[in-house]
């Protein structure tokens, strides 16, 4: 790179420009989608778990962490920042933080190791999915963005030549985003990991991989995992011994079959036997459909 920041106490000058200009690049998108485009969430499930954490999903209720797709610890975390600073939007913060830190390890190690055209034009395709990501905000889409991008950080610091202090702050960023998607929702964040896993396998019949450069490394990422694991033991033992909660389970799987997933197959005959069983009219069917995920 021709263009450098001065020296000082600490990184080398080509490791602090990357990650200056990797966050000048992330700054930008979030600018961009926030006060050039128009900021929205993908689905309404996030305005429910927004509204369950600010304790304003019903009349007369506090800020709760009990948001049903996130862990109960991220979301008891985020509850008692409502109860504290009611005025700021912490949930927010946290999706757009998280993909920030996402982004900005991308445009790092993008930039870090950046040698053709099509290195060049990778960034530009993960700018364009920053952007999107940023512009249309989701949960789920957060959890595999973060654990993808995790994933990928751990693997390129085992396999590459990177300075023990850079491979070290790399995997660190790396865990911290596989914990993170895994907090915001475990099958996603589990997708995101089957994702890396089949793209490493299929890469490594063309091209095997390298022995681990750095097996000590390896301690951060499976920390990562038992902290994750932990949170979410903690989580479903919690849960468990809620009988309004296991009945809440119940519906909501038999909700999502109702509303999501069985409806387009069925015949227009059986569907208004059903609702007139049920007592229901299309229009409270599209209320369900449409606006009460959670």
């Amino acid at each position: 790179m021709s263009f450098f920041v001065p020296s000082s106490v600490g990184w080398p000058v080509q490791q602090r420009t990357a990650l200056i200009v990797a966050l000048f690049i992330t700054l930008a998108l979030l600018g961009i989608a926030h006060l050039v485009l128009f900021p929205v969430y993908e689905t309404n499930d996030d305005v429910g778990i927004r509204l369950i954490l600010e304790g304003r999903f019903v009349v007369g209720a506090e800020p709760s962490g009990y948001a049903y797709f996130i862990n109960l610890v991220l979301g008891q975390v985020l509850a008692a920042l409502y109860r504290g600073f009611p005025a700021a939007h912490w949930y927010d913060l946290a999706e757009h933080g998280a993909v920030a830190l996402a982004a900005t390890t991308v445009f790092y190690c993008g930039i870090r190791r950046m040698r053709t055209w099509a290195d060049a034009t990778f960034l530009l395709l993960a700018a364009a999915i920053f952007l999107a990501t940023f512009n249309a905000i989701q949960f789920t889409i957060v959890a595999t963005l973060c654990t993808m991008v995790g994933m990928s950080a751990v693997l390129l610091a085992q396999q590459t030549a990177l300075e023990p202090r850079e491979a070290w702050a790399v995997t660190t960023a790396g865990t911290v985003l596989i914990v993170i998607g895994a907090l915001f929702r475990l099958e996603a964040s589990l997708l995101g990991l089957a994702v890396v896993t089949f793209i490493v396998a299929t890469n490594r019949v063309r091209r095997p991989l390298l022995k681990p450069l750095r097996p000590k490394l390896l301690v951060v990422p499976l920390a990562g995992v038992g902290l994750a694991g932990a949170a979410w033991t903690f989580h479903w033992l919690t849960l468990a011994q809620s009988p309004a909660w296991q009945e809440f389970f119940t519906f909501n799987l038999l909700r999502a079959q109702l509303s999501e997933l069985f409806l387009a197959r069925l015949d227009r005959e059986i569907l208004a036997q059903a609702y007139a069983a049920a007592g229901w009219s299309i229009a409270e069917h599209d209320l369900l459909t449409n606006w009460l995920f959670i």
